[in-house]
């Protein structure tokens, strides 16, 4: 197995030891920026009252 091969998403520790709300949202967005958003489904009805 080659150490030196870089992971697939880096892991940058920010100096405070945790991420910013800021920096979880731009990740997540950046996660799925090139997926379509999914269609909204209509609400399902209830099969018992």
């Amino acid at each position: 197995m080659n150490a030196s091969k870089t992971p697939a998403i880096p892991r940058r520790a920010a100096p405070g030891g945790s991420m910013s709300t800021e920096d979880i949202k731009a990740r997540i967005e950046a996660m799925f920026a090139d997926s379509p958003a999914p269609a909204p489904r209509a609400p399902r009805k209830r099969r018992f009252a």
